[in-house]
């Protein structure tokens, strides 16, 4: 704790104290779902919600009963999204006259002497109190999205705040400074703002430590989470944590846990939210909260996992593998989240996945299917080759009479630089994947480069990993020797919702008529293109602006989830149930002609 808080110290003062802790619960389905496992299956202790988050009602309703011994706060916002205050019916210097809020973190901090836009957020964030108070009864601490508490003038009305509605803990988001290994993450444009977001939160914390001990309310020491917010892996974990000194004190470690739902009720407040949500880091972070090896290094290192109630001096029932008890829940693998299918399950599949040198998209599915889907066995691989030489000429040809040179263009740009990032090593790209091969080798996964599928050879190849599912996402028809190969089934991955949008591009056809929706599916194969039962369906909302490359990338980490889920469906020795498809009616689209990509085009739509 800060010293303005020596009357918290006690004979457990000795060992550094970590808070485990998820923010932005109630913000959508998918957080609430996250930070439920992550809670009750992994190692989290603490949390806050979020009242002007689409989900509030139903994580106060779902998740904090399912959570009771995890600790409760409030995630004031006033950055992103709508106010809930009711009084608002003209233009503020904080909302607009709909409430939509203003400012991000930069605008905050250079308006921050304003007295109006101050008795405006005072307001604001007096509502979000007592909201989250008469849902929940008591709050265990306080805290902001983006940080936005951390500009000073902002931090003492917390602080008053906090005091009179009885809250003993706000968080100061002070972090020192570290770095890891991989570079590819300092190449990202948010790394560098963080970084000076860091420099400006530091040299304010010491401000509002200030603040804090005049105030009367308690703040941890030191926090880790801001420099690689949103790609905290176990590996980020353990440099933060090593960078911090041994007399440490308390610290809050943050992390974004979510469970991607994909189903068509679920509520994003804009493309951004849908997009940092479905990514693959947000399962990854819930990974590296249900990791066990982590989490004992952690307790061998000298970390006692805590939580703002324990720090506050309420009654807590413990945390984590420092209990005397450890949980029983735990969980050997984050597919267990999922509710599972009645029966016993036999072991993971094995799998041979078939799919074509496309460089955008395939390498990191690839790498998801051979690392983290827990109902296959990625046992061997099949690279289908692109057309090249004079077919490729002409197939280029065709597409730049059917795009126009601008969007061919652009296409071509993408192509080029995928593939030259792809032969950078591997310390340079991260966890960028570069090439399918590159994937099997890193993996040492076989593989064989194939032009044709549905030849004797190609079928005696894979005849020889005695597959009981392939996984295709490759373009060539199987014929019925191939289809009846594989014991279990043959499944293919499509980028949009079956058996409505069939066929090439579904996704362009999706934007171009319209859509509030696109999405991935996994279907049983069958002699019929794109037929057969649908064994799962993830939904993606459609958003005025989304290019068709933005997309097919989420689509394509949809695919993922889809496809763990009907490997799970397979692997059961129940019979495997179809995905709902009422009111879905069929349809099969062919390429879109040169006049689609001119309407498409003259209505706004970009496919980069």
């Amino acid at each position: 704790m800060r010293q303005s808080n020596p009357d918290h110290q006690d004979a457990s003062s000795s060992r550094r104290r970590l808070v485990v802790h998820a923010d932005d619960l109630g913000l959508s389905r998918s957080f609430n779902e996250g930070i439920r496992v992550a809670a009750t299956r992994g190692h989290l202790t603490s949390t806050c919600i979020r009242v002007n988050g689409a989900a509030f009602e139903t994580a106060v309703s779902d998740v904090v009963p399912a959570c009771p011994h995890i600790a409760v706060g409030l995630h004031l916002n006033i950055v992103e999204g709508r106010s809930t205050r009711r009084s608002i019916g003209r233009a503020e210097t904080l909302c607009d006259a709909d409430g939509a809020y203003r400012h991000g973190f930069v605008g905050l901090l250079r308006r921050s002497g304003n007295k109006r836009l101050l008795q405006e957020i005072e307001a604001d964030y007096r509502d979000q109190f007592e909201r989250a108070l008469d849902a929940l009864g008591t709050l265990d601490h306080v805290n902001s999205h983006q940080h936005s508490h951390g500009i000073p003038a902002i931090f003492e009305i917390v602080c008053r705040l906090a005091k009179e509605y009885g809250v003993h803990c706000v968080r100061l988001p002070r972090e020192k400074p570290y770095r890891i290994p991989s570079m590819s993450y300092h190449l990202h444009r948010w790394y560098a703002a963080n970084v000076v977001k860091i420099a400006l939160l530091n040299t304010m914390a010491r401000r509002n430590c200030r603040t804090a001990a005049r105030i009367g309310v308690k703040t941890n020491d030191w926090f880790v989470g801001i420099g690689y917010t949103g790609f905290m892996n176990a590996a980020t974990v353990r440099a933060g944590l090593a960078a911090l000194p041994r007399d440490a004190g308390v610290v809050e470690l943050l992390l974004h846990p979510c469970v991607i739902s994909g189903e068509p009720d679920e509520v994003f407040l804009d493309a951004d939210l849908r997009d940092y949500v479905i990514q693959p880091a947000r399962r990854e972070e819930l990974r590296t909260l249900c990791d066990d090896a982590l989490f004992d290094d952690v307790d061998k290192d000298g970390w006692r996992l805590t939580c703002y109630r324990c720090i506050a001096g309420a009654p807590c029932p413990g945390h984590g593998r420092n209990t005397t008890k450890a949980p029983t829940n735990r969980i050997e693998s984050v597919g267990e989240t999922l509710a599972p299918f009645a029966g016993p399950m036999r072991p993971p599949l094995r799998a041979l996945v078939m799919l074509d040198e496309t460089p955008f998209h395939h390498p990191t599915f690839l790498a998801r299917l051979i690392t983290e889907c827990e109902h296959l066995d990625v046992v061997g691989c099949a690279i289908v080759q692109l057309p090249h030489g004079g077919p490729l000429q002409r197939y280029m040809i065709r597409q730049w009479r059917r795009m126009g040179i601008t969007q061919f263009g652009r296409l071509g740009l993408k192509s080029v630089s995928t593939r030259v990032i792809g032969r950078l090593p591997q310390w340079i790209r991260g966890n960028r994947e570069g090439s399918v091969r590159g994937v099997c080798e890193r993996y040492d996964v076989p593989y064989r480069i194939v032009s044709k599928v549905n030849t004797p050879e190609f079928l005696d190849y894979a005849n020889s990993f005695e597959p009981d599912v392939i996984v295709s996402s490759c373009t060539p028809i199987f014929k019925r020797e191939l289809l009846n190969l594989p014991t279990v089934a043959c499944i293919n991955r499509h980028s949009s919702l079956l058996p409505t949008f069939g066929g090439i591009l579904p996704v362009f056809r999706a934007v171009q008529m319209g859509e509030k929706f696109t999405g991935a599916s996994v279907h049983r194969m069958t002699p019929e293109i794109d037929g057969g039962e649908v064994l799962s369906r993830k939904w993606l909302p459609i958003f005025p602006g989304d290019t068709l490359d933005q997309l097919y990338r989420l689509c394509f980490t949809l695919s993922f989830e889809a496809t763990n889920e009907a490997a799970e469906k397979l692997r059961s020795e129940a019979t495997p149930r179809s995905a709902p498809s009422a009111g879905l009616e069929k349809s099969y689209f062919t390429y879109p002609t040169r006049e689609d990509w001119t309407a498409f085009a003259a209505a706004g739509g970009r496919f980069i």
